[in-house]
């Protein structure tokens, strides 16, 4: 991935924060999956306070806890599966490119952040929050995810604009399978669940690995059409099965 410098031209919507207008950012910023903390932190702060509360403080209180949750590393497993690993931070390297890091290696950098505005300002441009870092961070602290990933109702206007017809509810789906027929999510448990062998976290009782595959799914996908324990366990029972006797039995694996 690599990473870029976002163009500062004005969108036309804002809220006055002072004397200085803080951007919400364009619809468009739906297809990208991550933001630098530069970019993200005056936006969002800007829809939490929907002109009913001093955008400032909420700013000042989002960066907080957002640097807060990088130095406990809570971000360490909210991102894509990348690399056998999920991390839900990146740096931008001195070669402009986005690398890995984990939370315990960035807090050198988040040290340097709190020293001054101007050490934040250089910082905020360097640490970069995948989308989905940014929906669980949302989800923990029960905020409001930013509109510019949640807004389907938007993205099905501007589609319509632009002469691309998309509906509505084609928008709130973002989690298909690419199947004919009803949505579902048993694609994305299903790696998850792959995942988990690699990992060595897969529990011996499909009821159980069951649980912890919907737990996940609820929690990392919170947009995704949901799926009992029950449902994926009948779906992964044979795999299950099969896996568990290889493991068991590594010699008979053909």
């Amino acid at each position: 991935m690599v990473a870029r410098r976002a163009c500062s031209k004005r969108s036309g919507a804002g809220i006055l924060r002072g004397s200085a207008e803080v951007e919400r950012l364009s619809i468009l910023y739906r297809t990208k999956g991550w933001l630098t903390l530069a970019q993200l932190i005056p936006a969002w702060a800007s829809e939490l306070a929907d002109g009913k509360t001093n955008a400032s403080r909420i700013e000042h209180d989002l960066k907080h806890f957002i640097m807060e949750d990088i130095m406990n590393g809570r971000l360490d497993d909210a991102g894509p599966f990348e690399d056998g690993r999920r991390l839900g931070l990146r740096v931008i390297t001195l070669e402009n490119r986005a690398g890995y890091l984990e939370g315990q290696r960035a807090c050198e950098l988040v040290t340097l952040a709190r020293e001054s505005a101007e050490a934040f300002s250089i910082v905020s441009r360097r640490l970069v929050l995948m989308k989905e870092a940014v929906l669980d961070f949302a989800r923990r602290h029960q905020l409001p995810s930013p509109s510019w990933w949640t807004d389907a109702t938007d993205v099905a206007v501007q589609s319509g604009r632009t002469g691309h017809i998309e509906s509505a509810s084609d928008a709130a789906l973002p989690e298909r399978t690419g199947a004919p027929g009803r949505p579902t999510s048993m694609h994305l448990v299903t790696e998850e669940y792959h995942a988990r062998w690699e990992r060595g976290d897969v529990l011996d009782s499909i009821g159980e690995e069951a649980e912890a595959l919907s737990r996940w799914l609820t929690n990392r996908h919170p947009t995704a059409p949901r799926l009992t324990a029950k449902t994926i366990a009948n779906n992964l029972r044979s795999e299950h099965r099969r896996r568990l006797a290889e493991k068991a039995h590594p010699l008979t694996r053909q």
